[in-house]
């Protein structure tokens, strides 16, 4: 995002000039001396500072006096020196190859203890807060797949402070030794060998900010330099209009869905988060129907359950939410029309609308729909079992709705009266399109258990290899099981052939025990054609010693077969589509 402001009277610039001016106070210097003082470097430097240069092939190196050395010494003898305005020196590479070479972290043990103290600088920035106006250590953390760099303090992110000083530079030792001639840098290892004070050093690291701060200005004022330093994860948000903070942070789909994603949006406006003043004053202004698409009102309703307020929906009534909300809904009938898939919505937004006897009335609608669409024609249905419609007042909208199995929104607690309701209106209609559903019969032997011994056990077991129907819970809530059943058997392969007729040996011995009204439909596939023509008439007389003439093999492929195999398909998929809600009886 590039600001919009001219620079000589942004307000930028005046924050620009406040820090520049801050810099030069003795403030600064002795707010960086403190943040010195807390690193402990030096000390940490000199607890470390011997090596012995030995190795394993000559152990005995370690009793000379002459290879008990010291970093420090190493330092202080062959640091390029300072040469004011020729720095850096021309054998800087040189330097770093020697100083690798002798301050190894893989061979010395006190070498190794030191690095790993310097890695816990390696995600800290020193900034100055624009709230305080005073220096902060920061971590920093990017946005998940994103480059977007943030700052936080105390677990809470931080957006309105400047960075001045990042100290991966000095991090690890091999970082110390690659970057030493970056002003800062070169000060420290000039201070821990004691070359220079304290004092010096604190001069050394605000001279870096200087620096810094210079190239932060030179990128406001020409954001063609670095396309990345013209975003407000590098610039405070304070540098930029609440209209460009909306635009950036909530129009900017990407924007916004790296902040939900990150929980940085959460974190903001947590109430405990006393910081971020200004943006989070904007925020929760942005935050509103005016500005937000369907899929960040849903994200935020659903997600962050109220978590939020949501300017112009939240302090609505149920009834005024609807009526809010039914804009952002997609219509399914008229994108059905013109042929596109809309994005489904989160089933558990009905509960902002609704109470749960409503809730109830719409569960019972979309169980209509799906009985009266199976009753109506074989045609596959896809997904309009999952569908609703929606009324706010006049208006009515059909609307799609996310399928989850575990979602627990789906789960309806009813009472013995509602039980009641659904038993009354349901059996009839269900005993009216029994001969329509079909099932896929599996050929898992072991998922029938040969204990079953009523005809309720038997169509548990029917349903048991039909994870996914659409009616098993219901006809278990219902205590109601189809008389008659259609039963789809497909050989996918020719070696499956025998297993699949042995698995309808066990089917056919369950139906004539349980005297249940069975179909079977044995669907070939093309491949078998040369098998079928030749195997037609013994295939034929098994199914009818098994079954009866309840009993019928097609052919895919086969002409006048087609027709046939579309509508046992189309009826096994539409008994396979699932209901958007189960129910749950309490007693």
């Amino acid at each position: 995002m590039k600001h919009t402001c001219s620079i000589s009277d942004s307000k930028a610039l005046n924050i620009f000039k406040k820090i520049g001016n801050f810099l030069e106070t003795d403030e600064a210097h002795q707010q960086v001396l403190g943040i010195i003082s807390e690193m402990k470097l030096k000390e940490v430097f000199e607890r470390y500072q011997h090596i012995i240069e030995s190795n394993w092939s000559g152990p005995c190196g370690i009793f000379f006096e002459e290879n008990y050395k010291s970093i420090l010494d190493f330092y202080k003898e062959n640091i390029p020196k300072y040469t004011g305005e020729n720095f850096p020196p021309q054998n800087i590479s040189e330097f770093s190859d020697k100083a690798n070479l002798f301050v190894n972290v893989g061979k010395n043990p006190n070498v190794r203890s030191v690095d790993n103290y310097l890695r816990k600088f390696e995600n800290l920035d020193l900034c100055f807060d624009l709230n305080t106006n005073k220096l902060i250590v920061c971590e920093y953390d990017r946005i998940y797949f994103t480059s977007k760099t943030y700052h936080k303090v105390d677990s809470f992110v931080r957006l309105d402070v400047l960075r001045l000083f990042n100290f991966k530079s000095i991090s690890s030792i091999e970082n110390i030794h690659e970057f030493y001639c970056w002003i800062g840098v070169e000060h420290l290892i000039r201070y821990i060998s004691e070359l220079i004070t304290v004092e010096e050093f604190a001069s050394g690291i605000i001279a870096a900010m200087k620096k810094n701060l210079s190239h932060f200005i030179e990128s406001w004022v020409n954001p063609k330099l670095n396309t990345d330093e013209n975003k407000m994860f590098v610039f405070p948000p304070d540098f930029y209009s609440k209209d460009e903070i909306i635009d950036y942070f909530i129009k900017n789909s990407d924007n916004f869905d790296e902040m939900i994603d990150s929980n940085i949006l959460e974190n903001l406006l947590d109430p405990q988060n006393k910081n971020n003043t200004y943006l989070k004053s904007v925020l929760e202004d942005g935050i509103s129907i005016n500005h937000l698409s369907k899929e960040q009102f849903f994200d935020l309703v659903v997600a962050f359950n109220g978590k939020f307020e949501i300017g112009g929906y939240s302090k609505l009534n149920n009834k005024e939410k609807l009526s809010v909300a039914f804009d952002y809904f997609d219509d399914y009938d008229q994108f059905k029309l013109e042929n596109i898939n809309p994005d489904p919505a989160p089933l558990s937004i009905l509960r902002e609308f609704y109470t749960e006897d409503e809730i109830f009335e719409l569960a019972k609608e979309n169980i209509r729909q799906v009985i009266k669409m199976i009753e109506e024609s074989d045609e596959d249905y896809k997904m309009d079992n999952l569908v609703l419609c929606l009324r706010d007042g006049d208006r009515k909208k059909r609307v799609r709705f996310v399928y989850n199995p575990t979602d627990e929104n789906r789960t309806l607690r009813i009472s013995e009266k509602q039980l009641a309701e659904l038993k009354a209106e349901f059996i009839p209609m269900l005993e009216k399109i029994q001969d329509k559903i079909c099932y896929k019969f599996n050929n898992m032997l072991s998922s029938f258990d040969p204990l079953i011994n009523t005809p309720e056990g038997f169509h548990k077991a029917i349903i048991k290899t039909n994870s996914s129907t659409t009616f098993g819970d219901l006809f278990k809530l219902l205590d109601w099981y189809p008389k008659n059943i259609n039963v789809l058997v497909c050989a996918d392969m020719t070696k499956d052939f025998s297993y699949k007729i042995e698995s309808c040996s066990l089917l056919s011995d369950l139906i004539n025990v349980y005297k249940v009204d069975t179909k079977i439909t044995l669907l070939l596939p093309e491949k078998f054609d040369g098998f079928y023509k030749e195997n037609k008439d013994k295939i034929s007389i098994l199914l009818n010693q098994m079954f009866g003439d309840n009993a019928e093999v097609l052919l895919s492929g086969f002409e006048e077969h087609t027709e046939k195999i579309k509508s046992v398909c189309s009826r096994t998929n539409n008994s396979s589509r699932d209901l958007l809600f189960n129910f749950e009886f309490i007693k």
